[in-house]
């Protein structure tokens, strides 16, 4: 059973590695292809940790997770762009 416990926590924290430097490289991505600018107001995005993840094409609608559809937004922004909706 210890064995068990240490292969299956083995597996969560290289899974969390990896989704951590997805998450990095998306991020990385996606600043350099919207030149560091929030993609709803156009302003400039000093700090990467106030940044979410925005579907252009919602997932309700039929949007995936794709990088192609994905964008990156300040917070206060997304929040007004969907009280909109």
């Amino acid at each position: 059973p210890r064995l068990e416990d240490y292969w299956e926590e083995r597996r969560e924290r290289s899974l969390l590695r990896r989704l951590m430097a997805d998450s990095s490289r998306l991020r990385r991505y996606l600043m350099k292809r919207q030149q560091n600018r929030c993609a709803i107001t156009g302003l400039p995005i000093t700090d990467v940790s106030e940044v979410v993840y925005h579907h252009i094409i919602p997932k309700q609608v039929g949007g995936n997770d794709d990088w192609s559809n994905l964008c990156l937004v300040l917070p206060w922004a997304h929040t007004a762009l969907h009280a909109r909706q």
